[in-house]
Protein backbone atom coordinates (compact mmCIF):
# COMPACT_ATOMS: atom_id res chain seq x y z
CA UNK A 1 0.00 0.00 0.00
CA UNK A 2 1.47 3.30 -0.83
CA UNK A 3 1.85 5.98 1.74
CA UNK A 4 1.10 9.68 0.98
CA UNK A 5 4.42 12.03 1.53
CA UNK A 6 2.76 14.38 4.24
CA UNK A 7 5.76 16.04 4.17
CA UNK A 8 5.23 17.21 1.06
CA UNK A 9 1.95 17.22 1.49
CA UNK A 10 2.52 19.92 4.28
CA UNK A 11 5.17 21.96 2.60
CA UNK A 12 3.02 22.38 -0.32
CA UNK A 13 -0.08 23.79 1.40
CA UNK A 14 2.05 25.84 3.43
CA UNK A 15 3.34 27.55 0.41
CA UNK A 16 0.10 27.53 -0.91
CA UNK A 17 -1.19 29.72 2.17
CA UNK A 18 1.74 31.68 2.46
CA UNK A 19 1.45 32.57 -1.44
CA UNK A 20 -2.02 33.29 -1.12
CA UNK A 21 -1.08 35.63 2.29
CA UNK A 22 0.96 37.26 0.59
CA UNK A 23 -1.75 37.92 -2.67
CA UNK A 24 -3.83 38.92 -0.43
CA UNK A 25 -1.17 41.50 1.54
CA UNK A 26 -0.47 42.47 -1.85
CA UNK A 27 -4.70 43.11 -3.13
CA UNK A 28 -5.12 44.93 0.31
CA UNK A 29 -2.09 47.48 0.22
CA UNK A 30 -3.26 48.17 -3.04
CA UNK A 31 -6.66 48.92 -2.19
CA UNK A 32 -5.30 50.84 0.66
CA UNK A 33 -3.29 52.76 -1.61
CA UNK A 34 -6.43 53.30 -3.99
CA UNK A 35 -8.73 54.55 -1.24
CA UNK A 36 -6.45 56.91 0.48
CA UNK A 37 -4.94 58.45 -3.11
CA UNK A 38 -9.13 58.79 -4.09
CA UNK A 39 -9.48 60.05 -0.34
CA UNK A 40 -6.12 63.34 -1.10
CA UNK A 41 -7.48 63.42 -4.46
CA UNK A 42 -10.84 64.07 -3.26
CA UNK A 43 -9.82 66.57 -0.20
CA UNK A 44 -7.37 68.25 -2.74
CA UNK A 45 -10.49 68.73 -5.37
CA UNK A 46 -12.58 70.04 -2.23
CA UNK A 47 -9.91 72.54 -1.35
CA UNK A 48 -9.75 73.50 -4.49
CA UNK A 49 -12.94 74.49 -4.85
CA UNK A 50 -13.68 75.88 -1.40
CA UNK A 51 -10.33 78.23 -2.50
CA UNK A 52 -12.28 79.31 -5.92
CA UNK A 53 -15.47 79.68 -4.55
CA UNK A 54 -13.59 82.76 -1.28
CA UNK A 55 -12.52 84.27 -4.05
CA UNK A 56 -15.88 84.96 -6.39
CA UNK A 57 -17.25 85.66 -2.46
CA UNK A 58 -14.81 88.10 -2.24
CA UNK A 59 -15.15 89.88 -5.55
CA UNK A 60 -19.01 89.52 -5.07
CA UNK A 61 -19.43 91.22 -1.33
CA UNK A 62 -17.03 94.00 -2.88
CA UNK A 63 -18.96 94.65 -5.74
CA UNK A 64 -22.26 94.63 -3.74
CA UNK A 65 -20.55 96.69 -1.08
CA UNK A 66 -19.57 99.28 -3.25
CA UNK A 67 -22.10 99.73 -5.78
CA UNK A 68 -24.46 100.69 -2.66
CA UNK A 69 -22.12 103.19 -1.82
CA UNK A 70 -22.20 104.73 -5.24
CA UNK A 71 -25.96 104.85 -5.46
CA UNK A 72 -25.73 106.38 -1.70
CA UNK A 73 -23.52 108.81 -2.88
CA UNK A 74 -25.80 109.40 -5.66
CA UNK A 75 -28.97 109.60 -4.40
CA UNK A 76 -28.35 111.34 -1.28
CA UNK A 77 -26.47 114.17 -2.44
CA UNK A 78 -26.25 117.47 -4.84
CA UNK A 79 -23.50 115.85 -6.98
CA UNK A 80 -26.56 116.39 -10.12
CA UNK A 81 -27.06 119.61 -9.11
CA UNK A 82 -22.90 120.52 -9.05
CA UNK A 83 -22.27 118.43 -12.12
CA UNK A 84 -24.84 120.72 -13.95
CA UNK A 85 -23.37 123.92 -12.63
CA UNK A 86 -19.69 122.61 -13.20
CA UNK A 87 -18.89 123.43 -9.61
CA UNK A 88 -15.53 121.68 -9.12
CA UNK A 89 -14.39 123.06 -6.30
CA UNK A 90 -17.56 123.10 -4.30
CA UNK A 91 -18.07 119.55 -5.34
CA UNK A 92 -13.97 118.67 -4.03
CA UNK A 93 -14.70 120.69 -0.94
CA UNK A 94 -18.04 118.99 -0.33
CA UNK A 95 -16.43 115.04 -1.23
CA UNK A 96 -12.84 115.78 0.52
CA UNK A 97 -13.91 114.54 4.09
CA UNK A 98 -15.90 111.42 2.92
CA UNK A 99 -13.14 110.53 0.08
CA UNK A 100 -10.40 110.64 3.42
CA UNK A 101 -12.26 108.33 5.37
CA UNK A 102 -13.36 106.19 2.84
CA UNK A 103 -9.61 105.54 2.08
CA UNK A 104 -9.06 105.39 5.53
CA UNK A 105 -11.60 102.35 5.96
CA UNK A 106 -10.50 101.16 2.78
CA UNK A 107 -6.43 101.39 1.66
CA UNK A 108 -7.54 99.45 -1.63
CA UNK A 109 -9.45 101.82 -2.63
CA UNK A 110 -7.54 103.98 -5.30
CA UNK A 111 -9.75 106.23 -7.41
CA UNK A 112 -13.12 108.37 -6.99
CA UNK A 113 -13.65 110.35 -10.21
CA UNK A 114 -16.16 112.45 -11.99
CA UNK A 115 -17.08 112.36 -15.39
CA UNK A 116 -19.17 114.60 -17.40
CA UNK A 117 -21.74 113.65 -20.23
CA UNK A 118 -19.32 114.33 -22.89
CA UNK A 119 -16.64 112.49 -22.04
CA UNK A 120 -14.64 114.94 -20.00
CA UNK A 121 -13.07 113.74 -16.69
CA UNK A 122 -14.54 116.28 -14.55
CA UNK A 123 -12.83 115.42 -10.65
CA UNK A 124 -10.45 113.26 -9.98
CA UNK A 125 -10.59 112.99 -5.69
CA UNK A 126 -7.34 111.44 -5.53
CA UNK A 127 -5.57 114.20 -8.33
CA UNK A 128 -7.87 117.35 -8.35
CA UNK A 129 -5.30 119.29 -10.14
CA UNK A 130 -6.03 117.22 -13.31
CA UNK A 131 -9.36 117.40 -15.31
CA UNK A 132 -10.87 118.10 -18.57
CA UNK A 133 -8.87 115.76 -20.23
CA UNK A 134 -11.41 113.53 -22.96
CA UNK A 135 -10.67 109.82 -21.71
CA UNK A 136 -13.04 107.57 -23.60
CA UNK A 137 -10.84 106.99 -26.27
CA UNK A 138 -8.52 105.15 -23.36
CA UNK A 139 -11.32 103.81 -20.96
CA UNK A 140 -14.08 101.38 -22.52
CA UNK A 141 -15.85 101.05 -19.56
CA UNK A 142 -16.45 105.31 -19.16
CA UNK A 143 -17.63 105.04 -23.24
CA UNK A 144 -20.17 102.34 -22.25
CA UNK A 145 -21.50 104.26 -19.58
CA UNK A 146 -22.01 107.48 -21.76
CA UNK A 147 -23.88 105.23 -24.18
CA UNK A 148 -25.75 102.92 -22.50
CA UNK A 149 -26.55 105.03 -19.40
CA UNK A 150 -26.00 101.61 -17.07
CA UNK A 151 -23.60 100.77 -14.45
CA UNK A 152 -21.07 98.58 -15.44
CA UNK A 153 -18.12 96.60 -13.23
CA UNK A 154 -14.76 94.77 -14.14
CA UNK A 155 -11.08 95.11 -14.70
CA UNK A 156 -9.94 98.15 -16.76
CA UNK A 157 -6.18 99.36 -17.24
CA UNK A 158 -5.38 102.97 -17.06
CA UNK A 159 -2.19 105.47 -16.48
CA UNK A 160 -2.79 104.38 -12.44
CA UNK A 161 -2.59 100.67 -13.54
CA UNK A 162 -4.90 97.54 -13.02
CA UNK A 163 -8.35 98.45 -11.01
CA UNK A 164 -11.56 97.07 -9.99
CA UNK A 165 -13.91 99.43 -10.84
CA UNK A 166 -17.50 100.67 -10.46
CA UNK A 167 -18.93 103.21 -12.92
CA UNK A 168 -22.68 104.35 -12.21
CA UNK A 169 -24.70 107.30 -13.89
CA UNK A 170 -25.56 110.21 -12.70
CA UNK A 171 -29.28 111.91 -13.39
CA UNK A 172 -30.79 114.79 -12.55
CA UNK A 173 -34.27 114.96 -11.36
CA UNK A 174 -35.86 115.32 -14.67
CA UNK A 175 -34.04 111.92 -15.08
CA UNK A 176 -31.89 113.52 -17.45
CA UNK A 177 -28.20 112.09 -17.78
CA UNK A 178 -25.94 114.39 -16.32
CA UNK A 179 -22.56 111.91 -16.21
CA UNK A 180 -20.83 109.07 -13.91
CA UNK A 181 -19.55 108.65 -10.77
CA UNK A 182 -16.47 105.45 -10.88
CA UNK A 183 -14.66 104.04 -7.75
CA UNK A 184 -11.54 102.06 -8.31
CA UNK A 185 -10.10 99.31 -6.30
CA UNK A 186 -6.45 98.16 -6.63
CA UNK A 187 -6.96 94.32 -6.67
CA UNK A 188 -4.50 93.83 -3.51
CA UNK A 189 -8.09 94.08 -1.86
CA UNK A 190 -8.42 90.42 -3.35
CA UNK A 191 -5.14 89.25 -2.28
CA UNK A 192 -6.19 90.60 1.57
CA UNK A 193 -9.51 88.85 1.64
CA UNK A 194 -8.03 85.76 0.14
CA UNK A 195 -4.75 85.80 3.12
CA UNK A 196 -7.97 86.99 5.96
CA UNK A 197 -9.76 83.59 4.63
CA UNK A 198 -7.38 81.31 4.02
CA UNK A 199 -4.00 82.50 5.46
CA UNK A 200 -2.15 82.41 2.43
CA UNK A 201 -0.63 85.10 -0.17
CA UNK A 202 -0.74 85.57 -3.93
CA UNK A 203 0.32 87.56 -6.58
CA UNK A 204 -1.90 89.40 -9.47
CA UNK A 205 -0.46 89.47 -13.43
CA UNK A 206 -1.91 91.12 -16.39
CA UNK A 207 -1.29 90.33 -19.67
CA UNK A 208 0.90 92.48 -21.47
CA UNK A 209 -1.30 93.38 -24.76
CA UNK A 210 -0.48 97.01 -24.35
CA UNK A 211 3.07 97.40 -22.11
CA UNK A 212 2.70 101.25 -22.58
CA UNK A 213 -0.60 101.60 -20.20
CA UNK A 214 0.64 99.29 -17.47
CA UNK A 215 2.52 100.93 -14.49
CA UNK A 216 4.23 98.13 -13.02
CA UNK A 217 7.54 98.25 -14.06
CA UNK A 218 8.38 94.20 -13.02
CA UNK A 219 9.92 91.75 -15.40
CA UNK A 220 7.77 89.98 -18.23
CA UNK A 221 6.75 86.40 -16.89
CA UNK A 222 7.63 83.93 -19.31
CA UNK A 223 4.01 83.28 -19.96
CA UNK A 224 3.68 86.97 -21.25
CA UNK A 225 2.33 88.23 -18.12
CA UNK A 226 3.28 91.38 -15.73
CA UNK A 227 3.61 91.34 -12.06
CA UNK A 228 1.41 93.69 -10.41
CA UNK A 229 1.64 93.28 -6.87
CA UNK A 230 4.22 93.29 -4.30
CA UNK A 231 6.81 91.18 -3.25
CA UNK A 232 7.57 89.33 -0.36
CA UNK A 233 10.49 87.23 0.66
CA UNK A 234 8.67 84.21 0.71
CA UNK A 235 6.87 85.40 -2.69
CA UNK A 236 10.11 86.31 -4.36
CA UNK A 237 11.24 82.84 -4.41
CA UNK A 238 8.07 81.86 -5.95
CA UNK A 239 7.60 84.53 -8.61
CA UNK A 240 11.50 82.70 -9.16
CA UNK A 241 9.98 79.41 -9.78
CA UNK A 242 7.47 80.59 -11.62
CA UNK A 243 9.28 82.97 -13.94
CA UNK A 244 10.70 79.51 -14.98
CA UNK A 245 8.13 77.70 -16.38
CA UNK A 246 7.00 77.71 -20.14
CA UNK A 247 3.06 78.42 -19.08
CA UNK A 248 0.73 78.92 -16.17
CA UNK A 249 -1.56 76.17 -15.48
CA UNK A 250 -4.28 75.81 -12.94
CA UNK A 251 -3.67 73.53 -9.58
CA UNK A 252 0.56 73.29 -10.92
CA UNK A 253 2.66 72.50 -8.54
CA UNK A 254 5.85 74.02 -8.00
CA UNK A 255 8.67 73.72 -4.90
CA UNK A 256 10.73 75.97 -3.24
CA UNK A 257 13.32 74.85 -1.35
CA UNK A 258 11.90 71.96 1.09
CA UNK A 259 8.45 73.20 0.26
CA UNK A 260 5.86 72.16 -2.26
CA UNK A 261 3.17 74.43 -3.14
CA UNK A 262 -0.32 74.16 -4.87
CA UNK A 263 -0.59 77.31 -7.38
CA UNK A 264 -4.55 78.25 -7.96
CA UNK A 265 -4.68 80.91 -11.33
CA UNK A 266 -7.82 82.73 -11.13
CA UNK A 267 -8.85 84.73 -14.48
CA UNK A 268 -10.77 87.73 -14.63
Amino acid sequence: MKQFDTTSLRRGVTFSIVMAMFLLLIIVAAATALTQKYALEKREQEYIEQVHHSVEHAVEQYLKSYTYRVRRIIETTMVSQMLQQQDREGLYRFFKPKWDLMREEEPALAILTFHLSDGRSFLRMSRPEHFGDQITHLRPMVKEVHRSHQQVSGYETCKMGVLYRIVAPIFDAENRYMGALEVGLNPSFLLRAIHNIHGFDGLIFIKESDPKRLSASNDLLTDGYRLQSDLTPELEDIYGELASVDRLKDDMEITVGDKLYLVHLFIF
